[in-house]
């Protein structure tokens, strides 16, 4: 019997609404009268539906799959063809209009909650929405929908917006921000997608209105005809519901978009950790996340039957590079060349160009104008004396004339010789070679050298002929 009392007292005493819906006729199933046609002014939502009704004069519709209404009727919905979320009936109204009028046009749908949210108590709201691709039975008006956008939002309110907003102009926005909203477009055809989140209530709200609340600038629009002349986004609404959660949504704040100066990173941490799963773009499930690359960087964090969403657009600018320092043969040239997204140069030379030709000892350096980073490097350039035209035959027959290997210009820079009989074999080596060999014990024949300089970064091969 106690336990009968206390379910009791749950279930019907005042403020116990635990699972309970607080949204009258949720599914539009509720009706005065069925719509047969597209709704047009004055007609309302409110004269064919309980509870809801039209707060701003623009035209939301009511449609239908209900046996009493004719298949003829343009708002008869076809089960097989667009089938309602659940039940019979579901409205539609449009989120972005362009091309038809010189404002942004919207639609909205509002109700009374059964009971005033509660300060400070967590919510989940829900809706479950669809991108209108069909073409009724009888469009004598039409209903257009060629594109898709985000902000469908729930905006939770103390007062009716219909006491405050009639007096403006038809169909215009009601600039407000929505407690849930969605902010990827919803361009998934003939499929129902929940439009859901999570909030605490900061106001003791009774009304709820849905639609799309901000201007046509703040609003991404995709369309998915070709070429249309005006763009116009069309939604089904169906199955609303706001219910109480004993646990409220996580905070997830990655911050506003930013750029970083490679080699820089990011490191994204979530703190409101406690009871929360999260999941990246990338699939990984941890609290922190360090960001290395440009990209859009994005968070699911859930927490009982709440989910919040978070996203960040990082750009990271990469490093100008040029060469090490060089040391150049004298008589050689050496183009030096930068790549860069920015796309714009400045040399210390004038040059604005992606590359330059250096002929001349000196210090070059390049910039790329940024507005975030310090792009900037350097790199000297030096010459010097190089060997001259290595010979291709030697004779150390002891008469003073061409008896060694003798290169010119050998000794200015330390160069490395290697000499290989023709069987590949090594026969000589000097790391600084100083014109000495002879070809001691050698005989006569063909020999191959390979010269090396560190400093050059460079090598010569060749062969030389040892004659006796």
């Amino acid at each position: 019997m106690r336990v009968f009392r206390l379910l009791f007292l749950l279930l019907f005493l005042p403020g116990a609404v635990f699972g309970q819906n607080l949204v009258p006729n949720p599914g539009f199933e509720q009706k005065k009268a069925l719509a047969c046609s597209f709704i047009s002014r004055p007609d309302n939502l409110s004269n064919y539906l309980t509870d809801w009704y039209a707060p701003t004069g623009g035209t939301s519709d009511v449609w239908s799959s209900d046996p009493g209404l004719s298949t003829t009727c343009s708002q008869y919905l076809s089960p097989t063809a667009l089938p309602v979320h659940d039940g019979n009936q579901c409205i539609g109204l449009y989120t972005y209009v362009t091309g038809s009028s010189s404002f942004s046009y919207r639609e909205y749908a509002q109700v009374r909650l059964k009971q005033p949210l509660v300060k400070g108590k967590a919510y989940r709201a829900e809706m479950w929405v669809l991108l209108f691709d069909y073409t009724p039975p009888n469009p004598s008006e039409g209903v257009t929908s060629n594109t898709a956008t985000n902000n469908l939002g729930m905006h939770f309110s103390k007062d009716s917006l219909v006491l405050r907003e009639v007096a403006f102009r038809f169909g215009s926005v009601l600039n407000y921000k929505p407690q849930v909203n969605q902010t990827q477009v919803l361009q998934e055809r003939l499929k129902w997608v929940p439009v859901s989140g999570c909030f605490i209530a900061d106001e003791a709200y009774e009304y709820l209105t849905v639609g799309n609340f901000f201007e046509d600038a703040q609003t991404q629009a995709a369309s998915f005809a070709t070429a249309p002349r005006n763009r116009l986004a069309y939604y089904l609404i169906d199955d609303v519901s706001v219910e109480p959660v004993t646990a409220g949504p996580p905070a997830v704040r990655l911050g506003a978009d930013t750029t970083l100066c490679a080699p820089q990173t990011l490191a994204l941490a979530l703190t409101d950790t406690a009871g929360t799963t999260y999941r990246w773009q990338d699939g990984s499930t941890q609290a922190r996340y360090t960001v290395r690359q440009s990209g859009i960087y994005w968070v699911t964090a859930t927490r009982g039957r709440c989910i919040a969403y978070d996203s960040i657009q990082v750009r990271v600018e990469p490093r100008v590079s040029l060469p090490p320092d060089t040391l150049l043969c004298k008589g050689e040239q050496l183009t030096l060349s930068v790549s860069h997204p920015i796309g714009r140069y400045a040399w210390n030379t004038g040059s604005t160009e992606a590359r330059i030709t250096v002929a001349e000892a000196g210090t070059y350096a390049v910039r790329v104008p940024s507005d975030f980073c310090a792009l900037t490097d350097t790199v000297r350039i030096a010459f010097a004396d190089c060997p001259g035209q290595v010979p291709n035959v030697f004779t150390p027959n002891g008469d003073g004339k061409n008896d060694t290997f003798f290169i010119p210009n050998i000794d200015l820079l330390p160069w490395r010789l290697e000499i290989y009989n023709r069987w590949g074999r090594l026969i000589y080596k000097a790391d600084a070679y100083a014109n000495d060999w002879a070809g001691q014990n050698q005989p006569a024949g063909l020999y191959y050298y390979l010269l090396r300089s560190r400093e050059l970064n460079r090598d010569l091969k060749g062969w030389v002929e040892l004659l006796r």
